[in-house]
């Protein structure tokens, strides 16, 4: 993941996923670089989607990327993931119609 080697590298977290700002509130309240705070709440955000345009949309997304790509395949492996046109050997490999019916 793009933050662990961040954070590997540099000490630094990059990625906060929080229950309550009051945490961070706390933990950053000691520290004389947190002037301003503020928080947001995304929970409600994107709730009146209807999961059927959703789906479409991403689905439009997924094709336009693999045509983008001009590959048949995504590759995953332990460290890393790319595309390909090579056959899959094992389910290790993705197409396109498979991430669209995974993402459903």
């Amino acid at each position: 993941m793009y933050c662990d080697r961040i954070y590997t590298y540099t000490g630094f977290n990059l990625m906060w996923i929080i229950n309550s700002s009051i945490d961070v509130h706390k933990l950053l309240g000691s520290c004389n670089y947190a002037n301003n705070l503020l928080t947001y709440d995304f929970s409600t955000l994107y709730t009146s989607i209807p999961h059927d345009k959703l789906k479409n949309e991403i689905a439009f997304l997924v094709h336009k990327a693999f045509k983008g790509m001009d590959k048949k395949y995504i590759k995953v492996t332990s460290s890393s993931a790319f595309w390909t046109d090579d056959k899959p050997e094992h389910s290790s490999s993705i197409s396109c119609s498979q991430l669209i019916i995974l993402i459903n």
